[in-house]
């Protein structure tokens, strides 16, 4: 179908609604229904909640879009309707001060930050992302994330 290929062909959906005079619900349906591969949705709940992890220990919006495989701005509105403000450009430390951070690499880094912040132990998030327990740390402490103590915390332990 020609509307499906002009989809793909990368033509945009209000061009292709207005062309067609379909509502917008009406080509996604259409589309769908000929097995067409959507491009970027919007982001679910879980998504955004990672989003705003990521960018709170100093992840970029650009790099967060591409792990989320949505776009810039898609990111940046939903920071934005959660209230969190945007930092100046270039990132939340100097250059300089993430040297160490390169050693995992940034895919690596975003699913360790959202493994470990979840709650994830150390050694489990390093087997996740594929490198040592202490490149996880020192990634992790690069990013700004408190590490936790070792061994079970203090509520576990049962009273005498």
């Amino acid at each position: 179908m020609e509307i499906a290929e002009k989809y793909r062909a990368g033509a945009m959906t209000p061009a292709l609604c207005a062309e067609y005079g379909l509502s917008k619900g009406g080509l996604l349906r259409l589309l769908s229904d000929r097995g067409v591969e959507m491009r970027r949705q919007p982001l679910g709940a879980d998504q955004v909640e990672q989003a705003a992890t990521l960018y709170s220990h100093g992840f970029s919006i650009a790099a967060i879009a591409s792990y989320l495989d949505t776009s810039y701005n898609n990111v940046r509105q939903n920071l934005e309707r959660r209230g969190i403000e945007r930092r100046s450009r270039g990132g939340s430390r100097p250059a300089a001060d993430r040297t160490h951070a390169r050693t995992v690499n940034v895919q690596h880094g975003m699913t360790a930050v959202l493994l470990y912040t979840a709650g994830g132990p150390l050694e489990a998030v390093a087997a996740a992302a594929g490198v040592s327990t202490s490149a996880v740390r020192e990634y992790l402490a690069d990013a700004g994330v408190p590490i936790r103590p070792r061994g079970r915390s203090s509520r576990h332990h049962r009273k005498s």
